[in-house]
């Protein structure tokens, strides 16, 4: 018969049962291999169902994961609703607000104290990037005051321009301008 010394020198299947038995206290002498194998058979299904349900709770935390992730993602990846951001430029405050529709459709505005200026269109987001269109905008005239007097001139249509897009979360993007490389974060108001 095996003793403590050489538990763990029998075959595979033999060694783990009689190293656990020899661990709890249980192998004795007078252990035959039958009682071994038995105790082997009955351990080796013990082991297989707790496999079983620890394979089963890590593949469940691991999908739930992953359906947390993409849902974050999804909600990242949708400009849909309303931002605001703001920023100085030259000591002068300017707070935008862009409200984003269904059908890819944009309108933003930009106010600093009582001046306001407005865009709406089309943009498509596609790899990290977002290109607006501009479709209608105002004001779409100025006034100009030079030496024979005031008059208006047409403004020229803005540019919709090319933004990198990073999603810091769902609620906050930051746009970095791709042409003039300013940045403006965003928070979702709604």
């Amino acid at each position: 018969m095996a003793d403590r010394g050489d538990c763990c020198a029998h075959g595979s299947e033999r060694r783990s049962v009689a190293c656990i038995a020899a661990y709890d206290g249980n192998l004795r002498e007078n252990r035959t291999d039958a009682t071994v194998a038995a105790i082997a058979r009955r351990v080796g299904r013990s082991e297989g169902r707790q496999e079983r349900r620890e394979t089963k709770t890590v593949c469940g935390t691991a999908v739930a994961f992953c359906f947390v992730v993409a849902a974050q993602f999804a909600a990242a990846q949708n400009l849909m609703g309303k931002w605001t951001g703001s920023t100085a430029i030259n000591g002068q405050r300017y707070a935008f607000t862009m409200t984003v529709t269904a059908g890819n459709h944009y309108m933003e505005t930009v106010q600093s104290g009582t001046l306001m200026t407005a865009q709406s269109g089309t943009y498509v987001l596609t790899n990290g990037l977002l290109v607006r269109n501009v479709i209608d905008w105002n004001p779409k005239q100025q006034l100009v005051v030079d030496a024979r007097g005031s008059h208006y001139e047409p403004m020229a249509k803005p540019p919709g321009g090319t933004f990198r897009v990073t999603f810091t979360n769902a609620n906050t993007m930051v746009l970095e301008d791709v042409n003039l490389k300013g940045t403006l974060t965003y928070q979702r108001v709604q």
